[in-house]
């Protein structure tokens, strides 16, 4: 999730006591603050910080969540004396935005910077400085943000692009820009053979109609859907779409399997285990009955929950034989 690491001098506000941000260098893999000639000029204590990049590409698959969101903080300076307006009269709409942690501001512990980018690979991003802010992510979000990036039980990215400029016209008194941002699950690699993407997306159908008689029970991680009012031992069911429903998904990586509870409302959702989800839908398109029971439920931190809008569960997949013919 935090990939690029940048280090400037600071006294809190992200400057240097001549005024200017020095180049950006890679810092220790420590997240710690480095203390850096305390009381220059006997008026402020400097020290060096560490911003973290929250690293991630656009995603073509995998999306968890997608949503607009407003920068805040646009009409402020930079503290090198740059107009944040400058920046945003230069970005384009769809433009990458990178989003930078400082975890050392002396206002909010998870501010996020917002800054350009260019719309290439993460590693290709060009060197940041303090200049290139125009505004940061609204606390509240950027507090779910951080926590869900911190957080052991899940593996998810961030991906922010322009949505919208908004004009003096339609602000106010100056220029403000509206982001998309994008929840997507990192747990898998993007670089899938071309020729192994090109059969999935031309045989999907074939693929999970293929005849599979499964050896044994299965147990795979799920996601409940929050206030999903189950417990460990509930019983869940696969929804029963035709055939032609699953047509819709690009590819196995895009594919998944939903579940209902006994009023027949959604309550779950299997997406990030391409085998399981395969072994699934073909015993399911075999004959097989499959019996669903919730085996655990993880205890999982509010910033999953709120910005996810799910909950991690375990769940046993039972496969019973379909009867022969007489």
């Amino acid at each position: 999730m935090f990939k690029k690491i940048f280090k400037f001098l600071s006294g809190g506000s992200g400057q240097n006591h001549q005024g200017q941000n020095p180049a950006p260098q890679k810092a220790p893999e420590s997240p710690e603050v480095i203390q850096q000639s305390p009381n220059l000029e006997k008026k402020q204590e400097w020290k060096t910080v560490k911003m973290f990049e929250l690293y991630g590409d656009k995603p073509k698959s995998q999306i968890i969540r997608k949503f607009h969101t407003k920068v805040v903080g646009v009409k402020n300076q930079n503290d090198d004396g740059s107009e944040r307006q400058d920046v945003i009269k230069s970005l384009k709409y769809g433009q990458k935005v990178r989003l930078i942690w400082n975890p050392h501001n002396r206002y909010d512990k998870n501010a996020i910077i917002c800054a350009p980018g260019v719309n290439e690979h993460y590693s290709k991003q060009p060197e940041f400085d303090m200049s290139q802010q125009f505004g940061r992510i609204k606390s509240d979000l950027a507090e779910d943000i951080i926590g869900m990036a911190n957080s052991k039980s899940t593996e998810v990215s961030v991906y922010a692009e322009v949505a919208k400029i908004l004009t003096p016209h339609t602000e106010g008194s100056c220029y403000g820009v509206v982001l998309m941002l994008y929840i997507y699950d990192s747990s898998l690699s993007w670089d899938v053979d071309p020729k192994r993407k090109e059969k999935d997306e031309n045989d999907i159908i074939s693929i999970i109609t293929k005849k599979y008689s499964p050896k044994k029970n299965i147990e795979s991680e799920i996601s409940l859907s929050i206030g999903h009012g189950l417990k460990i031992g509930d019983n869940i069911f696969i929804n029963d779409h035709p055939i032609e429903y699953y047509s819709k998904f690009i590819n196995k990586l895009d594919l998944y399997v939903d579940f209902s509870d006994m009023s027949g409302e959604d309550v779950a959702r299997l997406q990030y285990h391409v085998a399981v989800k395969e072994k699934l839908l073909r015993a399911k398109f075999s004959g097989y009955s499959i019996e669903v029971t919730i085996k655990s439920i993880k205890d999982q931190d509010k910033y999953t929950t709120e910005i996810l809008g799910h909950i991690g569960a375990v769940a046993e997949f039972r496969f019973i034989k379909p009867q022969s013919k007489p």
